[in-house]
């Protein structure tokens, strides 16, 4: 009995030093960190194209006939944003003046998508107030914007000319900003 004993006494202190020094006991533990980021640039802009023609053959009448409101497409734009959230256009609208002219020819501006044409009651803002349209990547009333951030659209002019109006050349200067939501 006493091989026994002894055998278990070694058997129980051989156990011991095995889970007192294992290796996983004596070994260290240590950590380390990996810091990872990247930059995205900015894509937003837009692209104008006049049509031809606009900058000087625009038909003012003023000639002693009264014309109607007259409607002309100016411009294609391209706008392109990686903004999640999309984009805000704003455009100016004013008076076409002559050098000389007390008379002004006010006009209104507005988008329409492209290849559409603009009707008389798509210029709801009024002359000389800035028109802001928006553009959203989903959902909302605005148009979105493609998957890739892009849109397409024409830019439009409307005025009335008088029946009347001074000689000479008349030129306005339509500015067109676009901005991330």
């Amino acid at each position: 009995m006493r091989t026994l004993n002894r055998l278990a006494i070694a058997a129980g202190i051989a156990l011991g030093s095995s889970v007192l020094y294992s290796s996983a006991t004596l070994a260290q533990v240590t950590s380390g960190t990996v810091d990872i980021g990247g930059t995205v640039t900015s894509t937003l802009n837009i692209e104008v194209t006049p049509v031809a023609g606009v900058d000087t053959g625009l038909d003012l009448g003023g000639e002693g006939t009264d014309n109607a409101e007259t409607i002309v497409k100016v411009a294609d734009l391209t706008i392109r944003t990686n903004n999640d959230a999309g984009l805000s256009l704003t455009m100016t609208s004013g008076d076409m003046t002559a050098t000389g002219s007390d008379t002004p020819l006010a006009y209104k501006v507005v988008t329409t998508a492209d290849t559409a044409a603009a009707a008389s009651g798509d210029f709801a803002t009024a002359s000389g107030t800035d028109r802001v349209e928006n553009y959203t990547q989903t959902g909302g009333a605005a148009p979105n914007l493609g998957a890739d951030g892009s849109l397409a659209r024409d830019l439009s002019i409307s005025y009335d000319p008088p029946q009347n109006l001074d000689a000479g050349d008349y030129s306005a200067t339509i500015t067109l900003t676009v901005a991330d939501l």
